[in-house]
């Protein structure tokens, strides 16, 4: 007999009737205890639950990223997807050393009081989740890059340089310690172009970005970096767009005219010196004044097309081009609402473009409908450039709840359920210690 069974049984012999006979005092005392066995089962399972919901609730926000597991202990050295909703976080830390491959960099800019409001560039996991790229370059003139794998993380690591890049599975850094920023940093032998995006070779193992030497001639069109460390000097013409393969860089080159006429426009194609191997005028003429330089145009991963971005009078024009021949792909399709200072990429054969809504940036593919949202981007967070590894791209959308909802309490989600179950276990304990005093307080005879 148990310790709340007697107690239970001496409480009734003792208040009960003289008439009540010993079987049934035994079997209203065990009554009663089940009821207390249940009461304190299901007290017990409502805090269960709800410590499990605020955990559940709060551990995206808090918790450590996991530690990376290398690929030899089967830990993946490559993206395989994107995230299709980012949202706040309460905590967001540094880059760790070896935090494993990045689906895309975020560029943030929260309180706009000026137009050179410096600015946070992020890195995100194709989980969503984030972390701040420290060191990193602020302002507007330094934009990082991805490898195609989402494995080497290219970057300005200051405002006077050097230039750095990451590895992010392994954790081992290059320094290129003779790049540096094109202002103040005349000690240095070469300088990147600010605000310039960056374009990596398809194996990954070069990056090439507007450059110069940093001498009186200001020589040379690029910088073609390597992850051995080396650096050389491109004499192109234009500006580099990317890729045709591996050992071959694709520059826009237009004419200089400055007119209101269109002229011809030529992609070259060179090695990674600027020699140039072949060129190809595309087939429909632009005004060069039209264009958006380095912001210009960007080839597909598969080096077939090439992307080409143009003002017109009330809207943003984006062509297609074939780099065998220059000939069209597809119809120009116009867009209101573009952020033309970011670079433009590709998921496969797809453009991805950087749309603005109320001041906020999300990727969009260019359907044959038009823009089509990417990924969901709480507008908080002031989103204003997303650069994407390419191999992301062409990997698995990880799905998320709500989808692309835009609604406010869809990005508050968490914190709603963690205020639901805290508020209904709290108004549980204090109705039931109401019933437990009462209870106390019936008269026994």
């Amino acid at each position: 007999m148990t310790q709340d069974l007697r107690s239970s049984l001496e409480e009734l012999v003792a208040d009960g009737p003289p008439s009540l006979m010993p079987l049934e005092l035994a079997q209203v005392a065990w009554s009663q205890g089940r009821r207390r066995r249940r009461l304190r089962h299901a007290t017990a399972a409502t805090v269960v639950l709800a410590v499990l919901g605020v955990g559940a609730a709060t551990l995206p926000f808090i918790h450590q990223p996991l530690p990376f597991a290398p690929a030899d202990g089967g830990g993946s050295t490559a993206v395989e997807g994107y995230p299709e909703r980012i949202g706040h976080q309460w905590w967001v830390r540094d880059l760790p050393a070896k935090p494993g491959p990045m689906a895309l960099l975020m560029q943030r800019v929260v309180h706009r009081d000026t137009y050179d409001q410096p600015a946070v560039w992020e890195a995100v996991s194709e989980s969503g989740q984030r972390w701040r790229i420290p060191g990193v370059y602020g302002g507007y003139d330094d934009y990082p890059s991805l490898s195609p794998d989402g494995r080497r993380l290219a970057y300005l690591s200051g405002a006077r340089g050097p230039y750095v890049i990451r590895d992010l599975v392994s954790g081992v850094v290059t320094t290129f310690p003779s790049v540096g920023p094109a202002v103040g940093t005349s000690e240095r032998t070469y300088a990147t172009q600010g605000q310039a995006p960056a374009f990596w070779s398809p194996d990954g193992q070069h990056v090439v970005m507007a450059g110069f030497r940093n001498e009186p001639s200001l020589s040379g069109r690029a910088l073609v970096l390597g992850i051995d460390g080396s650096v050389q000097l491109a004499h192109g013409r234009g500006f580099p767009a990317g890729w045709l393969d591996a050992q071959t860089v694709v520059w826009l080159a237009p004419e200089t005219y400055r007119g209101s006429k269109p002229v011809p426009v030529d992609v070259k194609f060179t090695d990674l010196s600027g020699r140039e191997l072949r060129s190809v005028t595309l087939a429909t003429p632009m005004r060069p004044a039209s264009l958006h330089g380095q912001w210009s145009s960007a080839v597909s991963p598969d080096g077939a097309e090439i992307l080409v971005v143009q003002d017109s009078t009330f809207s943003t024009v984006i062509r297609r081009f074939s780099l065998a021949d220059g000939e069209p792909i597809g119809r120009a399709m116009s867009i209101t609402d573009i952020n033309a200072t970011c670079t433009q990429t590709w998921a496969d054969s797809t453009p991805v473009i950087s749309v603005l809504e109320q001041g906020n940036a999300y990727p969009a593919e260019l359907a044959p409908t038009g823009a089509k949202r990417l990924i969901a981007i709480e507008p908080r967070l002031g989103s204003q450039c997303i650069v994407f590894a390419a191999d992301a791209l062409s990997g698995i959308r990880q799905g998320m709840p709500f989808g692309q909802s835009m609604a406010p309490w869809t990005w508050w989600w968490r914190e709603i359920l963690v205020a639901v179950l805290l508020t209904g276990s709290l108004i549980w304990f204090a109705r039931r210690r109401v019933v437990v005093r009462r209870r106390r307080l019936q008269p026994t005879g």
